[in-house]
């Protein structure tokens, strides 16, 4: 299961870095983060899976890239031909460690009890639908407990031990701040996460014409 669910994200994340000729990917268009946290979702399909990932290993900022830091993950039913299923994206408010009726809890395993989140840490979360489309972001927990959506703007960088988040111009590895509090005052984000710009599809891709009316 854990294995199997990798290898999905990685070839739908390497369809969007690479572009081409591939069909569109459809999924959430938006999702706002507020305290609980809870997640406000827009855009198209159903929610086939959804994942908050932790810091590890004394880490202060989460890496979506390491399934093993999963503190919360939901699947949907799945549908007679073994794909996800579950319900609308568009309106869909999920509030951590709640799961939605028909939406199976896969970590923690055998429905245990979801750990509570660490104050003064940067969580990161997914959402993926039943169309391939997918959308995460990070949120960041003060000492009071309050959410707050922050914007790190990081990428994926295989290192041969795992994929490491980077900054996605230098390629720097994203190391942690001496003081997380004013990180997070430093990169905030005001309004919802939702996608990057579109790449338009080259001219090798776009539907060849004829010219002068011939078949």
């Amino acid at each position: 299961m854990r294995r199997a669910r990798v290898v999905f994200a990685v070839t739908v994340f390497s369809l969007l870095a690479l572009g081409g000729c591939e069909p569109p990917i459809e999924g959430p268009t938006a999702i706002t983060v507020e305290n609980g946290p809870t997640f406000s979702l827009r855009g198209h399909g159903n929610l086939a899976r959804f994942t908050v990932y932790a810091p590890a290993n004394g880490a202060k900022i989460a890496n979506q890239f390491d399934p093993s830091s999963a503190v919360w993950e939901i699947e949907g039913p799945k549908g007679p031909t073994g794909l996800l299923g579950g319900v609308s994206i568009e309106g869909l408010r999920l509030v951590y460690a709640k799961a939605p009726r028909g939406y199976t809890q896969t970590v923690p395993e055998n429905s245990r009890a979801v750990p509570d989140l660490t104050p003064g840490r940067i969580y990161a979360f997914e959402a993926w639908s039943t169309l391939s489309g997918e959308l995460g972001g990070d949120f960041y927990v003060d000492k009071t407990g309050t959410i707050q959506a922050i914007d790190l703007g990081t990428c994926g960088l295989s290192t041969g031990h795992g994929v490491v988040r980077t900054n996605c111009e230098t390629r720097e590895p994203l190391l942690d701040p001496t003081d997380i509090d004013k990180y997070a005052r430093e990169h905030p984000r005001a309004s919802a996460f939702t996608p990057p710009p579109k790449t338009e599809a080259s001219k090798e891709c776009k539907p060849e014409t004829t010219k002068g009316g011939g078949h």
